[in-house]
């Protein structure tokens, strides 16, 4: 079951080990508020799968949307769908930037959005909470290039040298700097 497992990985995504361990010492199922997040999980679960979305994007729809309803939950926001607004979602958006990297927020953004659509839907709110929202900027390659001439005499080949968003070169290659062959 998502709740048992998941929540407890989820949690150290957060930093959140121990607080959701005493709110499991006080409750051992999901609540059961009508308008809640956990409420909606399942029929979330059974819309995706009946679209047929590959199981790894259910996966992280669902994980995206508990870690936004924990993120709720320890910050003292709402839980409840119709109450939810722009501001709870921006926060926990800018709370993956500042933890993770700039992808993995854009990724959760357009996650956050699929579940607020589906909700919108099903008619159980009346308001897209991210109906203005941009996305988190992200970087569009995860190296950046530089090309230098090697020489003067060929224009045809150039060093490009592949650095890492820090500046450092990657691991992955024997050295940071290649030589490719560039036809014109």
């Amino acid at each position: 079951m998502f709740w048992a497992q998941d929540s407890a990985y989820l949690a150290d995504s957060f930093g959140m080990r121990d607080a959701l361990s005493r709110a499991a010492t006080t409750t051992t199922t999901p609540p059961t508020v009508t308008n809640d997040i956990a409420h909606f999980r399942n029929g979330y679960e059974l819309s995706l799968r009946a679209r047929n979305r590959a199981p790894k994007t259910i996966t992280g729809y669902l994980q995206t949307v508990e870690l936004f309803r924990l993120f709720l939950l320890l910050v003292g926001m709402p839980t409840r769908v119709d109450q939810i607004n722009r501001e709870h979602v921006e926060a926990f958006i800018a709370e993956q930037v500042d933890r993770w990297k700039p992808k993995t927020a854009h990724v959760r953004y357009g996650d956050l959005r699929q579940f607020f659509n589906w909700l919108l839907e099903e008619r159980e709110i009346s308001h897209h909470p991210m109906s203005r929202m941009n996305p988190p900027r992200c970087s569009k390659s995860r190296f950046a290039w530089s090309q230098t001439p090697t020489s003067s005499n060929s224009s045809r080949s150039a060093r490009v040298q592949i650095l890492r968003r820090d500046g450092t070169p990657p691991l992955s290659t024997p050295s940071s700097i290649a030589v490719f062959a560039l036809e014109s």
